[in-house]
C-alpha cells in the first residue's frame, strides 16, 4: 500500500485500491449470501479498521465504506437470517505494517499529526501516544478471536465494533488532530 494523502494519491492507484476493498466485500457477500440463506442463516465478517475514525487517508477512507457496506447489507441480509459486521482492530503486528508505515516514512507523512494528550507530534506506528493502552500493535491472533466472535450466532447485525487488541484505548477520537496541540 502507498503512503500517501487524499490530494496527491495517484487516481488509478485510488480506485484499485477502493475497488479491492469495497467490491470485493461485496463481491465475497454475493458469493454466499444464497447458500447461506439455503442453510437458513450464516454470518458474515468484513474486515475494517480503527482507520475509519482516524485520520488514515485513503485506506481510513475504504474502511469507512467498509462500515456503511456492512450496514447497508444487513438490511438485505437479516430477513435471510443472515448475519453481517465488521471488526475494527487498531494496527496489528504485521509484515504488511512494517513495510507500509517504516519509520522513515512515518516521521514525514505522519509527523504533521498531533496528539493532543502529550502535545506534540507523535509516530502512530510506534504507537506512543498515551490513547494506546499497552505501547503496541496488537497480534493477528488476537485480532482472530474477536474474528470467531463476531460470527458467534450471540452477535447482532451491521455493526462496525471497535476491535481492542490492548494497543487502543477509547479517548482516541477526541485525541488526534492535524491542527496545533490544544
Amino acid at each position: 500500500m502507498k503512503l500517501d494523502l487524499l490530494l496527491t494519491v495517484p487516481l488509478d492507484y485510488y480506485k484499485k485500491f477502493m475497488s479491492v476493498n469495497l467490491d470485493g466485500a461485496l463481491i465475497c457477500t454475493r458469493a454466499v449470501y444464497k447458500q447461506m440463506a439455503k442453510r437458513g442463516g450464516g454470518a458474515i465478517v468484513n474486515q475494517s479498521s480503527t482507520a475509519a475514525w482516524l485520520y488514515s487517508n485513503f485506506y481510513g477512507l475504504a474502511k469507512v465504506g467498509i462500515n456503511g457496506l456492512t450496514q447497508q447489507l444487513s438490511r438485505e441480509l437479516g430477513g435471510m437470517n443472515i448475519r453481517i459486521n465488521a471488526i475494527a482492530p487498531g494496527p496489528i503486528d504485521t509484515e504488511a505494517t512494517k513495510t507500509v508505515t517504516p519509520a522513515r516514512s512515518s516521521k514525514t507523512w505522519l509527523s504533521r499529526f498531533r496528539c493532543r494528550a502529550w502535545g506534540h507530534p507523535t509516530i502512530w506506528s510506534a504507537c506512543a501516544c498515551s490513547c494506546c493502552r499497552m505501547r503496541r500493535r496488537g497480534s493477528p491472533v488476537r485480532s482472530s478471536t474477536s474474528t470467531a466472535g463476531r460470527s458467534s450466532g450471540h452477535d447482532s447485525t451491521g455493526e462496525a465494533r471497535l476491535h481492542r487488541v490492548g494497543n487502543m484505548g477509547p479517548r482516541w477520537p477526541d485525541v488526534w488532530s492535524t491542527g496545533p496541540a490544544a
